[in-house]
């Protein structure tokens, strides 16, 4: 399914797409790496267009920012030596915290019933999301 269709599924799902700041900055360097200087510039004026509308809140996106607890700081450092050892990323592993610190949260609020998964064609990545795909 390709990356359209599946937002059309999402939004029909009445879903909300939750945007970490890892996954911002892992985008922008994919996009820092795009060889035509013109679709490079198309590809940052449209991530830039969509954090502006997580930000905000508009549509289905919203802005998860990083955790900044101690805590959860002792957490995803010692998540990423383990990661690490498997080819995963610092950006990577902050994204996987950030999906379960989500799932997490919801389930305070109440709401453990919504589904929380990591939106990516990396089959590794998606196997870290805190629900199944």
């Amino acid at each position: 399914m390709q990356v359209r269709d599946k937002m059309k599924h999402f939004i029909n799902e009445d879903a909300v797409v939750y945007l970490s700041l890892a996954a911002a900055i892992e985008t922008g360097n994919h996009i820092a790496h795009v060889p035509d200087g013109g679709r490079r510039r198309e590809c940052a004026e449209k991530l830039v267009k969509l954090l502006e509308d997580a930000i905000e809140g508009r549509f289905h996106w919203r802005f998860l920012p990083l955790n900044t607890d101690d805590l959860k700081l002792k957490q995803v450092k010692q998540n990423f030596i383990n990661l690490a050892q498997q080819g995963i990323g610092i950006g990577d592993a902050l994204i996987i915290e950030s999906a379960h610190r989500l799932k997490d949260d919801l389930k305070t609020q109440g709401r453990g019933q919504d589904r929380v998964i990591i939106w990516t064609f990396d089959e590794r990545m998606k196997s870290w999301s805190p629900d199944p795909v």
